[in-house]
């Protein structure tokens, strides 16, 4: 096993933190490492995100995600992963032109929001680019 790029108070809190490397990149959930290693879930995570800035595991492999997971789910993950901000709804409308935000506005169903038009069409586009590959 690789040793760890910072220092730890003792052997045992450096072979903690091995324990739960191995099983991070086996796949598993902080929840499950918990139980496996016999620690807080919360002292399972804070370790994941120690050994995530020291560039031991990627930031998208700390969690496991469901089939459909939601952007506010992986959205810190990918921000730090692109080193992007998300923005706002606000600074989409003011990046388009009148002609592109009056076609935006009348492609959105009634009771429907623009954010919820907006996810659609990218959902769409990104099926059909998918599609295409």
């Amino acid at each position: 096993m690789k040793d760890l790029p910072f220092k730890c108070r003792s052997e045992e809190s450096k072979n903690i933190y091995l324990q739960i490397l191995k099983n991070a990149l086996e796949g598993k959930t902080a929840k499950q490492i918990a139980e496996a290693v016999d620690i807080p879930k919360r002292t399972v995570a804070q370790r994941l995100n120690k050994l995530m800035h020291a560039g031991m595991l990627p930031y998208a492999r700390i969690r496991k995600f469901n089939a459909n997971p939601s952007a506010r789910v992986v959205i810190a993950d990918l921000r730090k992963i692109h080193r992007t901000q998300a923005g706002t709804l606000s600074q989409i409308i003011d990046a388009l032109s009148v002609e592109q935000a009056q076609w935006l506005f009348e492609q959105t169903p009634k009771g429907s929001t623009l954010a919820e038009s907006i996810a659609a069409i990218v959902i769409d586009a990104y099926n059909d680019e998918k599609d295409k590959g």
